[in-house]
């Protein structure tokens, strides 16, 4: 299986399902659903470790209790923490508002955190696959660093303002995560925004219960979406995508059959009342290192 380097977060999130989601100056009743492991990189960690990749985290968390929880659950999935900044009471929170749809709504708590997080760079140098969640919690030598190395590079979607500080083979978001102008034509618009040059190979765009589009210099891949027994909470969805996208491109097949693992993947997420992703072993595909591919086509 693959090295992976994931360089994010991981998070607890405290979670509330509320009749409505109310606009500015409204009112909803909101009944709490109690904490959980979540966020967005760690659960991409989360599962690329169940599926049997070695698999590394760069973050930083709380020198408190909190902090201490969280690398122990983060740990309990096999993931490498060795590389973890802690820092104060950092540790990321977030609240997650559920309404009777499924739609979330969710609100990041303001920390006081280290400026950037130490990255390994001769640890990272042989990577097969480094997944970042947002550059500018990084220092900028992460960018060069990254051009110059043979690891398949994926992230998160970048901003408007990454020109000149950005890199990726790969960026998956949800269409809501892309500024609406970009939709039209998410690959040039990446490209236009961020400087990207031919290293920039598919912009995959998901679309909930639409599936997901895979954006290429030349051509776009539609990948179907696949119907799950939604419990009513989408939270890790787009994590369990991804991490299956990322997946089956490591081991070397095309973006469509990538894409189909990855809209399994995170159908089996809509099915469980939980922010982290469904294991591995939950989605009923055999060996991850086998032949899923075909069952997939079987299912």
């Amino acid at each position: 299986m693959s090295n992976i380097w994931v360089l994010g977060s991981a998070a607890w999130d405290d979670v509330f399902e509320v009749d409505h989601l109310p606009v500015a100056g409204g009112r909803a009743v909101a009944t709490s659903l109690g904490r959980r492991a979540g966020g967005s990189t760690g659960n991409i960690a989360r599962a690329l470790s169940s599926a049997g990749h070695r698999v590394a985290l760069v973050m930083q968390v709380g020198e408190d209790a909190l902090g201490a929880a969280l690398l122990d659950e983060v740990t309990s999935w096999g993931i490498e923490t060795e590389h973890v900044r802690r820092h104060g009471d950092c540790t990321p929170e977030s609240l997650i508002f559920l309404d009777a749809n499924g739609e979330r709504t969710i609100v990041v708590l303001q920390k006081e955190c280290a400026s950037t997080v130490p990255v390994p760079y001769a640890a990272i140098s042989d990577a097969d696959c480094v997944y970042v969640g947002c550059y500018g919690d990084f220092e900028p030598e992460l960018v060069p660093f990254l051009r110059r190395s043979s690891a398949l590079v994926g992230t998160a979607v970048p901003t408007p303002q990454s020109a000149g500080a950005w890199f990726a083979h790969i960026v998956i978001g949800s269409a809501t995560e892309f500024p609406r102008e970009w939709l039209d034509d998410p690959y040039g618009s990446v490209c236009r925004h961020t400087g990207a040059g031919t290293e920039l190979q598919w912009v995959v765009v998901t679309h909930g219960p639409l599936g997901a589009t895979a954006y290429g210099r030349h051509r776009a891949t539609h990948i179907p979406p696949v119907s799950a027994a939604a419990d009513g909470d989408s939270t890790g969805a787009g994590d369990s995508f991804a991490a299956g996208l990322l997946h089956g491109l490591l081991q070397g097949h095309d973006v469509g059959t990538a894409g189909r693992l990855g809209a399994r993947w995170g159908a089996a997420a809509l099915a469980l009342p939980q922010s982290v992703p469904p294991r591995w072993a939950q989605l009923d595909l055999g060996d991850p290192a086998g032949d899923w591919h075909r069952r997939l086509s079987d299912a």
